[in-house]
């Protein structure tokens, strides 16, 4: 995976159907195995995405 000159931060990559990955700062990705959205139970990174349309380039925080 390359990395980007000028990062977004909180950057959404979906990698697959199961994976999703967030940039940092400094260009590269962390893949993020669960999360919780407000309101919700705490899921793994493949429930969130069965269940929940993100779109490329779509942020967190």
């Amino acid at each position: 995976m390359s990395l980007e000159i000028n990062p977004t931060p909180g950057k959404l990559k979906r990698l697959d159907k199961k994976r999703l990955l967030t940039q940092c700062g400094d260009g590269r990705f962390l893949e993020i195995l669960e999360l919780q959205p407000e309101n919700k139970n705490r899921m793994t990174a493949s429930d969130f995405l069965n269940g929940f349309r993100i779109q490329e380039g779509e942020t967190f925080g």
